[in-house]
């Protein structure tokens, strides 16, 4: 087991930019422009990747130095900005010390790190069309566990290296990643089919495929001869947009209206609080009144013995000695009561105006109550009964519409059948990423239950909005979010939201199967906090979501290391995370990644 222990960067000026790191969650975050994310780019610099940042920046750097904790023995990392070479040294057996290169070689870099993660051997992995093996390297793999700002806010999935949005199946990764986890690379070695076969083979599909449009052909000539309905394209084309444009309008109604009928539905709780509350005072009041009662009864005792005290003999002389009893003035009790009587009488007054002011707000709240009850009945008949029979029906017409129309496109469908059957040989003879091995059923076998459990599972416990279900989308090898994948049309705030679930699931998914781990996950801006990175209509995830999300990182980064680098993190209770704080403020903390650079 390994996690990255320190950084040291080394400024031109020969200054030391020190950065402590911890084997589970670590946050560093702080204000733009203070070098957060250069260490994203140190981090990448050391498994092998260009500086980029590590030079474009007015600080300017000379060497990167890297600490690695192995089993508690360090391991020192050294690489100057510009060179090719990184130089290792430790005292551990299994470990060869001296210079790595960062690119492929006999002694690569990548090697250091896969043998790390447990392997020792030379690994080679299927990843082209003829299943030609190819040797596993850390490069093939990083981009799904080091995720930079440009691919965080990506609309691709995590598991495809590139920014922009790609439909294919990244085969290198995921054949990579099955190694990872189950150690299984489906080859021997060797090429399975020679060129003749396959020149064959393709020759058969071309015959195949000229058969096929021939009798397109000939089936596009018997639709033309179809008669065709008196509305012309042009006008049910035009049908077709108004009634989606009144769908439209019915699903905005049924959604203000459901949105109208939450926000009753929370006034009818505050309501029933309220109304808790007066009933509470009102008995506390009772309560009080029945105490005042007793008082006064017991006061009127004590009066009554008073009056009453005169009817009682009175003695003269002791009956035991019979000599004169002194006669002391007895003082009477009774002006003393009702004056007691008179405050209680006036206590008494005021609780029974204050009892009657509740019985009116309760009896004013509870008409307030059914009022609400009553409206929000009626907007929940109004969608039952009138908006959803009117979106059943205009869906019912648009169907209709488009199946009028397809009749009498269908000379134009054969056209574009014909021309996708063509194109779709080219590729299928062109592209040489389409491989023999069953690639989707290998995810469908090991990978999608297994990441769609733990995306089902991670997505509640961060109380994403209106989760129902979550799965692994075998063919956009990214998530699919109640029977969607969503993320270009939800913008760059979702898709950093989504990418940093899917990068969380796929380091739980190594723990799971615990048999090659990369041990790391580093993330720049999983919530996109820059509001300059904002677009018009961009939706963002909300501040309930990026707190579930900070808070399961910070309660399950477990078996492995997270570096999160990020400008403004959400404000909650962290337990076990390393905070790194970056201020840009001189007077305040530590002011970025070189302490001594002040930006002017």
């Amino acid at each position: 087991m390994f996690y990255l222990k320190k950084f040291i960067l080394t400024t031109q000026k020969g200054e030391k930019a020190v950065v402590d790191l911890q084997p589970g969650l670590n946050i560093i975050h702080g204000p733009s422009n203070t070098g957060k994310s250069i260490i994203v780019d140190a981090v990448d610099f050391m498994y092998g990747g260009d500086p980029e940042k590590l030079i474009d920046n007015p600080i300017g750097f000379t060497n990167v130095t890297l600490i690695v904790d192995f089993d508690g023995k360090p391991i020192t990392l050294s690489r100057d900005i510009g060179s090719n070479d990184i130089d290792v040294s430790c005292d551990i057996d299994e470990i060869e010390n001296g210079k790595y290169k960062a690119s492929k070689a006999s002694k690569s870099i990548h090697q250091f790190w896969l043998r790390l993660m447990g392997i020792d051997d030379k690994v080679y992995v299927v990843m082209k069309k003829d299943m030609t093996p190819q040797l596993l390297g850390v490069r093939t793999f990083i981009h799904t566990f080091l995720i930079k700002e440009s691919r965080m806010s990506s609309i691709n999935s995590v598991l495809k290296s590139g920014e922009g949005f790609s439909k294919n199946i990244p085969t290198p990764t995921i054949m990579s990643l099955i190694y990872l986890l189950k150690g299984i690379t489906y080859t021997s070695g060797e090429k399975v089919k020679g060129d003749k076969i396959r020149d064959a083979e393709n020759e058969a599909i071309k015959r195949f495929v000229d058969r096929s449009l021939i009798s397109i052909g000939h089936q596009k000539v018997a639709a033309m001869n179809v008669s065709e309905d008196e509305i012309s394209p042009e006008e049910l084309q035009q049908k077709i947009e108004a009634v989606k444009k009144d769908i439209q309008e019915a699903e905005n109604s049924i959604e203000q209206m459901t949105s109208e009928s939450g926000a009753l539905a929370n006034e009818v709780i505050q309501i029933d609080q309220r109304i808790t509350e007066a009933k509470v005072l009102r008995n506390r009041y009772q309560s009080l009144m029945t105490q005042y009662e007793s008082d006064i009864k017991r006061l009127t005792f004590i009066a009554e013995g008073d009056l009453h005290r005169e009817m009682l003999p009175k003695l003269d002389h002791c009956p035991f000695c019979n000599g004169e009893l002194p006669k002391d003035k007895e003082e009477s009790c009774i002006e003393a009561a009702v004056a007691e009587v008179s405050k209680i009488e006036l206590q008494i007054k005021d609780l029974l105006s204050a009892g009657e002011h509740l019985d009116e707000e309760i009896e004013e709240l509870s008409a307030l109550r059914q009022e609400k009850e009553e409206a929000r009945r009626n907007l929940q008949q109004k969608i039952r009964s009138v908006l959803e029979p009117k979106l059943t029906e205009l869906n019912n017409d648009l169907n209709g519409f488009r199946v009028a129309l397809g009749k009498q496109k269908v000379a134009e469908i054969y056209d574009k059948v014909a021309d996708t059957i063509s194109t779709e040989l080219e590729e299928a003879l062109d592209n040489d990423a389409t491989l023999d091995i069953d690639v989707k059923g290998k995810i469908r076998e090991i990978i999608a239950e297994p990441l769609s459990d733990l995306l089902y599972s991670i997505l509640k416990s961060v109380n994403y909005e209106n989760l129902e279900k979550a799965v692994f989308d075998v063919d956009s090898c990214d998530i699919k979010i109640n029977g969607k994948v969503g993320k270009a049309v939800q913008g760059q705030g979702y898709s950093a939201y989504l990418n940093a679930i899917m990068a969380i699931a796929l380091q739980e998914l190594f723990n799971q199967f615990n048999l090659y781990k990369p041990n790391i996950l580093v993330m720049d801006s999983p919530i996109l906090s820059l509001a300059e990175k904002r677009k018009k209509g961009d939706l963002q995830a909300s501040t309930q979501m990026k707190a579930g999300l900070f808070g399961y990182m910070d309660e399950h980064t477990i078996g492995y290391q997270s570096i999160v680098v990020e400008n403004f993190i959400p404000d909650i209770k962290y337990k076990n995370a390393n905070l790194i704080e970056f201020t840009k403020d001189p007077e305040n903390g530590r002011y970025g990644l070189v302490e001594s650079y002040h930006e002017n």
